[in-house]
């Protein structure tokens, strides 16, 4: 890359290149959580899958979610914060308490 070019910077020297993967979105309601390890259960750990579950539940219910999914699988469980990176083999939840 040329370092005459308008729009190089020095950052770009370095950045990695992004990996392509598949985010898959998940809606569940409150009932939902057997469906979930189910599911869980039956798919093996995709290293290119991102999985991001909304479970639709009252605002002041206190989710234990990541707790029970991990029973049934190994993926990483995490929960969703405001501009977190969504990277493959992992699931994302939506937080605890969100209102």
């Amino acid at each position: 890359m040329s370092t005459t070019s308008p729009e190089y910077t020095p950052q770009q020297e370095h950045a990695q290149p992004k990996r392509e993967f598949y985010a898959v979105g998940i809606g569940a309601s409150a009932g939902g959580l057997e469906a979930l390890e189910i599911f869980f259960d039956n798919i093996p750990p995709l290293p290119d899958f991102a999985f991001v579950v909304v479970q639709h539940l009252s605002p002041d219910y206190e989710s234990l979610m990541g707790e029970l999914l991990r029973k049934h699988t190994q993926l990483s469980i995490h929960e969703a914060e405001d501009r977190i990176t969504v990277e493959p083999g992992n699931i994302y939840l939506m937080p605890r308490k969100k209102t």
